[in-house]
């Protein structure tokens, strides 16, 4: 006796334990009998096998999805707009279900092939870069495999990178970020929802991006400037600062225009970096990062790259916009009066929705409601806060994240108060 000839009803069952969809779509495709027995209940089965697949990430999934299409459908996203997609997408948090529910079969398909395609690549990717520089002494292949909770950090950190991207970057948005949005709107809309080691991920993805991209701009922008048609006929160091030809003066691209004044002008080319390549979110990332010949890489990124101007990422998680946040806050959030009454915050293990004992060690034990740049860069360059207790104690990563924290005299919480006393506002 087979697994085919068993009663259909243990087929099904059979189906949904699948924990991976590509295990799930071999055997279907394997097995003429299990094919038939998947099209009888194909949505369900997909959807709960994707569910299992994505580890509790299925709602950050399911809003880039639909972020996507509202982006494409809107085209500029009003404050309403966003506030709306928003208030849904913490009603979504709080009912993790609800969002299979609403799922037809093309947007599970939609979401299996953004994950297969973009998301899982790129976890595949850093995960193996940070382990190789925790890893040095060469361990067996089994420690270099993600635990769950390990994996759910580097998923959902990829999916709420792209769900701002959607929110915030989108081509027609851009110039109304400009005017009508800042860091304090990102930061009060969209991270406020995530607890502060959550948003810190975030944060890091988005450092990697940058640094990507820095390196491809780096590697072509003579390049680029040299082969424009029009770089000898606009005198690009005589323009005045701000004033940029328009694209198709003289055959010039957006992206040489961007890059030529890289020779003048380096903040405006980190809006390039940190800004535009974002129009294309993790999707045109992922090409960026495996376009290894350089022809296709000149090639992919003037085809791409657009010349907009934006609010970034990098601004909303400096430490300057998290200080003007919360002076300029009606009222402290959720996340700031646990940093006021300086809540306790330990290590109780390695649970999703818990700290990581990284996060714990850097603020001593005591709840920090800050991500982004005030945290040392050495602990960026290895993906400090995706990693359990039992990898950090293993490679040693525990003491480096002792050694490089900041001194207890430059804590970051004690930035705020000190600026009110020397502005004279607090006596």
């Amino acid at each position: 006796m087979t697994l085919e000839d068993l009663p259909a009803e243990l087929r099904l069952q059979i189906l949904l334990s699948f924990s991976d969809v590509a295990d799930l779509q071999a055997v279907v495709h394997a097995s003429p009998v299990f094919h038939r027995q998947y099209l009888l209940d194909r949505q369900n089965v997909f959807g709960r096998v994707l569910e299992t697949t994505m580890a509790g990430t299925f709602v950050e999934a399911y809003a880039v999805h639909t972020s996507t299409r509202l982006a494409k459908l809107d085209g500029e996203l009003s404050e309403e707009a966003i506030e709306q997609f928003l208030d849904k997408y913490r009603v979504l948090r709080s009912d993790p279900g609800a969002a299979l529910r609403q799922c037809a079969l093309d947007d599970l398909l939609g979401m299996a092939a953004y994950y297969r395609d973009v998301i899982q690549p790129l976890v595949e990717y850093y995960s193996a870069l940070f382990l190789s520089k925790l890893d040095s002494t060469g361990s067996s292949p089994r420690a270099r495999i993600l635990s769950r909770t390990e994996r759910v950090r580097f998923l959902r950190a990829f999916y709420r990178f792209q769900l701002y991207t959607n929110l915030f970057c989108s081509s027609g948005t851009l110039y109304a970020l400009t005017q009508h949005f800042h860091d304090m709107y990102i930061l009060t809309t969209l991270f406020d929802i995530y607890k502060p080691w959550e948003a810190e991920e975030i944060a890091c993805v988005s450092i990697w991006v940058k640094a990507r991209y820095q390196q491809a701009f780096e590697a072509i922008r003579w390049h680029v400037y040299r082969e424009s048609p029009g770089h000898d006929h606009w005198e690009w160091r005589d323009a005045p600062p701000g004033v940029y030809p328009r694209e198709g003066v003289a055959g010039v691209s957006p992206l040489s225009i961007a890059i030529a004044d890289h020779q003048t002008d380096q903040l405006r080319l980190k809006g390039v970096h940190e800004k535009n390549p974002m129009l294309g979110g993790l999707k045109l990332f992922r090409q960026i990062l495996e376009t290894i010949n350089f022809d296709e890489l000149v090639q992919l990124m003037q085809e791409t790259i657009l010349w907009r101007r934006g609010y970034s990422l990098g601004q909303c998680l400096s430490s300057d916009a998290q200080i003007y946040r919360r002076f300029a806050a009606a009222e402290s959030s959720e996340h700031d009066r646990a940093e006021i009454e300086k809540e306790r915050m330990v290590f109780t293990g390695d649970e999703a929705d818990a700290p990581p004992l990284a996060w714990v060690l850097l603020w001593r034990e005591a709840y920090g409601n800050w991500f982004g740049e005030v945290v040392p860069p050495s602990l960026h360059d290895w993906g400090y806060i995706f990693w359990d207790e039992l990898r950090l104690v293993e490679t040693g990563a525990k003491d480096a994240v002792l050694r490089d924290r900041w001194p207890e005299d430059d804590d970051p919480r004690e930035r705020p108060p000190r600026l009110l006393e020397n502005l004279n506002i607090v006596s």
